[in-house]
């Protein structure tokens, strides 16, 4: 691995700006930056934070003391309103918490990491690990926040059902087409008394191809039956 330029113990008050902004951008998205802020203890020593009893608390919604709540929610969302204000909500945030409190008080790298594990806001906790050089925090191995994985094959078969030729219309279709007066942008003809019925017909071939996990199938279905629904 490369050497990082930060390491656990930087403030976050120390982080470029550009680091910060683009981890903003993925806080922001879906508005993740209000679950960290409503974490966010009143009290942290940036020394120690991190322990078994910390992240239990944390992670079980326990009562403790929080530093923020609904009301600086609002002063948030109220502040990138104002005329010439340019910063996300996150970045706002970032100002706010990173120069908050005395040394050993102040939120560092280490100390964010672990809010944003314990948040389950996983995109930004492997963007925050990545500034480290660490590797991605460990996710569940199901549910939601399971890291999702494509499956090759599958895209294998879409790209070979999309290049076969025999389910794209010969030149009578399209011919056929232009003597119906069909929009040229369109290769197949559908009869309007027919649209709703080719749609179901559609949706559950699309419903069994997913359940046997053949897209390609699905594909194939899809095409064939639009050549025959004129």
């Amino acid at each position: 691995m490369s050497t990082s330029m930060y390491n656990r113990n930087t403030e976050l008050r120390n982080v470029h700006t550009n680091d910060l902004y683009n981890l903003a951008v993925i806080l922001d998205d879906e508005n993740y930056w209000q679950i960290l802020m409503e974490i966010i203890p009143q009290k942290i020593n940036n020394q120690t934070f991190g322990t078994k009893e910390d992240l239990e608390k944390i992670a079980s919604g326990a009562s403790y003391e929080r530093k923020y709540n609904n009301d600086h929610i609002r002063l948030v969302e109220n502040a990138i309103r104002r005329p010439g204000e340019t910063r996300l909500c996150s970045e706002i945030l970032f100002d706010e918490w990173g120069s908050s409190g005395r040394t050993n008080e102040r939120p560092t790298l280490g100390v964010l990491l672990h809010l944003l594990v314990q948040s389950k806001l996983y995109r930004a906790a492997d963007f925050v690990a990545e500034l480290l050089n660490e590797p991605k925090p460990s996710r569940p191995a199901d549910g939601s926040a399971a890291e999702f994985e494509f499956e090759v094959d599958v895209f294998k078969d879409i790209q070979e059902a999309v290049n076969d030729t025999r389910f794209y219309p010969n030149t009578e279709d399209l011919q056929e087409n232009v003597n119906n007066d069909i929009n040229n942008d369109y290769y197949i003809y559908v009869k309007p008394s027919e649209t709703t019925t080719q749609i179901t017909q559609i949706s559950e071939i699309i419903k069994v191809a997913a359940e046997t996990k053949s897209a390609a199938t699905a594909i194939k279905s899809i095409t064939t039956t639009n050549c025959q629904q004129k």
